[in-house]
């Protein structure tokens, strides 16, 4: 399989509204293994709704989506098709969170691999307290999630995200409701997760942290990919004036100088 195909989006098409609004507007993208590929886009462009298509949690009006060289998910005559199997090797992380309060962080770990992969309890405990050692929060094994920061819950979902071992990692706006002093804190997570070769896709209103964790732009506007470009091209020079009206409006202060990784 090559490498820079790990991800095949065909002609991917998505209305809301009885099909009156166009989300997803006929998007063809690739996404290689050893990209952290960053959705971008006004409000409306069809950015997240793209990462749930991708996790296979929206019905799609046409188009495909293929995984590492499967078809994983496509439109037949009798609504979309979703290839269970490969949805599995999906991690999403979202906003919220979504931890269960009445379950300690590591119940909340081991809840979903024990229930849905059969995975045996002491094995799926081993495996989360290494998680959490991994991401410096071993100590709150034990704690429930009232007892945790934001940045530190967002750390322990996207730990339990990679419980079920995933090839493809989505994230969906998961520095927005953190204070700006903790996105750091998932920002070095992220960092480290691409360090180790895990591909990703991330939907962000956070510039900083888009521009950091990066190897990739996508722009987006009406449903469809207006610039597809490095970072640093993207921030410095836009090509088109869609992309520079939006930099525009979103860019008060950036870093004076960012390191690529």
């Amino acid at each position: 399989m090559n490498d820079n195909n790990f991800i095949t989006i065909k002609n991917l098409k998505k209305t809301f509204c009885s099909g009156s609004v166009k989300v997803l507007d006929g998007m063809d993208l690739t996404m290689g293994r050893s990209d952290r590929l960053v959705v971008l886009g006004p409000s409306g462009s069809g950015k997240s709704t793209l990462l749930r298509c991708v996790m296979g949690l929206e019905e799609i009006d046409a188009g495909s989506i293929a995984i590492d060289g499967k078809e994983y998910v496509s439109r037949g005559s009798k609504g979309t098709r979703i290839d269970q199997a490969t949805q599995k090797q999906v991690g999403m992380v979202f906003q919220s969170y979504t931890l269960f309060p009445h379950l300690t962080i590591l119940g909340n770990l081991t809840l979903a691999a024990t229930k849905s992969r059969g995975m045996p309890k002491k094995e799926a405990e081993t495996r989360g307290l290494a998680l959490l050692r991994r991401f410096g929060l071993e100590a709150k094994a034990k704690s429930y999630p009232q007892e945790l920061s934001g940045g530190q819950k967002q750390r322990v979902a996207i730990a339990r995200a990679l419980m079920l071992d995933p090839k493809l990692m989505l994230f969906d706006e998961v520095t927005s409701a953190l204070d700006p002093e903790l996105v750091n804190e998932v920002a070095s997570m992220i960092s480290e997760l691409a360090q180790s070769g895990m591909p990703m896709m991330m939907v962000t209103h956070d510039m900083w942290f888009a521009r950091r964790i990066a190897s990739r732009i996508i722009f987006c506007a009406d449903g469809k990919i207006i610039e597809d470009s490095h970072p640093e091209v993207f921030f410095t020079n836009p090509k088109t004036q869609r992309a520079r009206d939006f930099l525009q409006n979103v860019l008060h202060e950036m870093p004076p100088q960012v390191e690529y990784s």
